[in-house]
């Protein structure tokens, strides 16, 4: 099972699918709402749903590029976009630079 915050990301998986949400921040920390029960969990809408990590990290780099910023207005700008974003996957995922999801 996985369980990883990629910025503003929440990454998690169970026996069928990856699942991506952004969770609401406030003051650069993760807002936790807590139910009628006392269950708390993250403030999240759906990104979307992938058979795999390669596909979820694909589908979140496209909505990275869709909605965050900065304005994307040429196609330089676009190229520049997915390589750094794809830089900050690996560099994210690389044991030697903090480990998975640190």
């Amino acid at each position: 099972m996985i369980d990883m915050k990629y910025k503003q990301y929440h990454i998690t998986s169970d026996r069928y699918q990856f699942t991506v949400n952004r969770m609401k921040m406030q003051d650069g920390q993760p807002v936790v709402i807590t139910d009628a029960k006392g269950n708390k969990s993250y403030a999240e809408s759906l990104v979307g749903h992938w058979n795999s990590l390669g596909n979820a990290l694909k589908g979140l780099r496209n909505y990275m590029i869709r909605v965050d910023e900065p304005v994307i207005t040429s196609l330089d700008e676009l190229i520049t976009a997915n390589h750094n974003i794809e830089q900050e996957f690996d560099d994210w995922l690389d044991p030697k630079v903090g480990g998975l999801g640190e």
